[in-house]
Order: C-alpha cells, then sequence, then structure tokens
C-alpha cells in the first residue's frame, strides 16, 4: 500500500542523508578539516541520533578539536613568552610559561623555555646586585669613606670573585685608602711638629719631620 511505499522510500532517504553525512564527516575528518567533519557527523546525528559509528567520529573529531585547541593556546603562550625573554622581561615570561604549563604540563618546549627563562632572572638579578654593589662603593669613595668602601668591595668580592670592573674597583678603593692614611698620618706628625717646634725642640721637630718623609716615601 501507499503507506508502506512512502514509509521505505523515507527509510532509504534517511539512510541516504545518513550515509552521505558520514562520507562527507569522514572526508573532512581525512583531510584535516575538524570544522567542518563535526558539522557533518552532527547532521549525521540528527538523521539517526542512534547511529554509533556517527556517535564514535563525533567523539574522536571533538577529543581533536579539544586538542588542537589546547595546542594552538600553548603554541600562543610560548610565542608570547619567547618575546618576554628577548626584552629580558624574565619575571613575565615565567608566569605566561606557568600558564602554559598548567594547560599541559608535558610540553618539553615549555619546559626548556622555563629554564631558559630562569637562568636568565638569575644572571638578571646577579647584574643588578653588581651594579648596585659597585655603585655604593662609588658613592663611599665619593665621600671620602674610604676604609667602608674597601669593607663594601670585599663583601662583592665574595659574590662576585670573578668580576674584573669590581676587581678594579677594589684595588683602587684600596689605593685611595692608603693615600688617605698616608696623608692623615703626615698631617698628625706636621701638627705635632710644630707643636714641638713651638716649644723650642728643633731637633726632635726635625726627627718628626723625617719620620713623616720616611713613611710617605714607602
Amino acid at each position: 500500500n501507499s503507506e508502506m511505499i512512502e514509509f521505505r522510500n523515507s527509510v532509504r532517504r534517511s539512510s541516504e542523508l545518513l550515509a552521505e553525512a558520514l562520507r562527507r564527516a569522514e572526508l573532512a575528518h581525512g583531510q584535516g578539516d575538524l570544522d567542518t567533519a563535526k558539522n557533518a557527523v552532527q547532521a549525521a546525528l540528527r538523521v539517526d541520533p542512534s547511529d554509533t559509528t556517527a556517535k564514535a567520529l563525533l567523539a574522536i573529531v571533538s577529543k581533536e578539536i579539544a586538542e588542537r585547541s589546547r595546542r594552538n593556546k600553548i603554541d600562543e603562550l610560548i610565542a608570547e613568552a619567547r618575546k618576554e625573554i628577548a626584552l629580558r622581561r624574565y619575571t613575565s615570561a615565567l608566569d605566561i610559561l606557568r600558564q602554559a604549563e598548567a594547560v599541559d604540563p608535558t610540553v618539553a618546549e615549555v619546559h626548556q623555555l622555563i629554564r631558559t627563562a630562569t637562568a636568565g632572572l638569575e644572571h638578571e638579578l646577579r647584574r643588578r646586585a653588581l651594579e648596585d654593589a659597585c655603585s655604593e662603593i662609588e658613592d663611599l669613595l665619593n665621600r671620602d669613606e674610604y676604609a667602608a668602601a674597601c669593607t663594601k668591595a670585599d663583601e662583592a668580592m665574595q659574590r662576585f670573585p670573578e668580576d674584573l670592573g669590581l676587581l678594579k674597583l677594589r684595588g683602587f678603593a684600596e689605593k685611595q685608602r692608603e693615600a688617605w692614611t698616608r696623608r692623615q698620618f703626615i698631617e698628625a706628625q706636621m701638627t705635632r711638629a710644630r707643636q714641638v717646634l713651638d716649644a723650642g725642640q728643633l731637633i726632635r721637630a726635625q726627627g718628626i719631620l723625617n719620620e713623616a718623609l720616611e713613611f710617605f716615601l714607602r
């Protein structure tokens, strides 16, 4: 009868639609066009929500889309972190890389960049500490506080024993301290010699001046 014929035709059309949707889904999936594949498999499920092939393919495509999204996010974060590292903004780079690590802790490139940024940060902190120490030593020298400058230089040398600039600054501070010590001694001897001379002790004053001269010529 006509109803049976219509039913059979309807079933045949549904089967054809389902097969065509699945064919398009599988073709798009094979070509890596995940969005088209998902749309096609969803069309297949609208024809037959219980089709196991369509359900399995939808699960596969959905997982691959999620993986693509995850990878894209990590790639964006890696690119951003590399820019920060190039600008020597290591703390910012580490913050970005921690975000990438939270998305996927297994990406080797993220761990490598974390090591690079950490080493860069440590180097930058040491460089700043060295600059601060040298600046403080120079300030002490400018205030004629030579002993304090030498002490500060000795402390800095313990942290940065191979820095040539600091070594030169330490040597300069030491020379300035020695010169200042010599000058202080000579001035004291000159004052003492004047006092002795004022007391009429010429020979003793001469001896004091000779002692000061010997000290100066060392």
